[in-house]
């Protein structure tokens, strides 16, 4: 019979597994060769059209104008509002409405499943290259440890299905306030947070170097990050940073990695 080891050799651990490092490379591949080159700003397609209605105005928009729901009123059918309390949008200055092409790969809430791919492709990613090195290096280092636990196949359900976890999660961050239906999210962090999710379940007492110097259990250190996720979704919501796609896929990451401890045929001997 094979049994799980419940501890690993310490640290991070630098076996590193080719899935591991071929997720990296095509993060890297996707970003320094397609969004990098990708410098053509897009301003009048769907979404650019729906965040000017949407972002930039939370009233009436009457013939270019922004107008205050206070300064208007509906009769039959037509919007009638008070001009000297609307202003001009500026089509084109807003930094907020204007994209690249490679944006429109990105989750957006409310165009998910006209775009379902984008579920996908959101995971490769990212918003720059501070937010790419940070995600390449958890996943380098925790990626190694899980995919040693599970094997290749096993670790690609496991990012994937954590992945779409923090997706899903996000389709209804809008409706709890979270973030505005038209945001454009993107990073494989939802998916790394996965990894961090089955590894507590996979290997608790693991031993984990935090911010690579304090060395801690795997469940200490997966819950501490998974904890302050949740905390920061529900009290500032996903400013700047999609919180609830982290807390998605840790949840995600949880349930798989759940489910492959109960069926230990799936896990890696010693």
């Amino acid at each position: 019979m094979r049994r799980m080891r419940r501890a690993g050799s310490g640290g991070f651990g630098l076996g590193l597994g080719v899935i591991t490092i071929a997720l990296i490379l095509i993060n890297a591949v996707v970003f320094f060769g397609v969004q990098g080159q990708d410098t053509a700003k897009v301003y009048d397609s769907e979404w650019s059209a729906d965040c000017i209605s949407h972002k930039l105005c939370d009233g009436y928009i009457v013939e270019g104008y922004c107008c205050p729901n206070e300064a208007c009123e509906i009769t039959g059918g037509w919007v009638e509002c008070d001009s000297t309390n609307c202003e001009k949008i500026s089509e084109g200055t807003g930094s907020e409405c204007t994209y690249t092409e490679t944006d429109g790969f990105g989750l957006i809430p409310i165009k998910a499943f006209e775009r379902p791919w984008t579920f996908i492709t959101s995971m490769f990613m990212h918003v720059g290259v501070e937010h790419l090195m940070g995600n390449m290096i958890f996943l380098f280092f925790l990626g190694s440890i899980l995919e040693r636990v599970v094997g290749a196949r096993n670790f690609l359900i496991i990012y994937f299905f954590s992945g779409l976890c923090a997706g899903m999660l996000v389709l209804f961050a809008p409706e709890l306030g979270l973030m505005g239906y038209y945001d454009v999210v993107m990073g494989a962090s939802g998916a790394i947070f996965g990894v961090v999710g089955a590894l507590v379940v996979l290997r608790p007492m693991q031993t984990i170097y935090l911010q690579f110097f304090m060395p801690m259990p795997m469940i200490v250190f997966g819950l501490l990050y998974i904890g302050f996720e949740l905390y920061m979704m529900m009290t500032v919501g996903d400013v700047g940073i999609a919180h609830s796609a982290h807390f998605g896929g840790a949840v995600g990451g949880l349930i798989i990695g759940a489910y492959f401890r109960m069926n230990k045929k799936y896990i890696q001997p010693g």
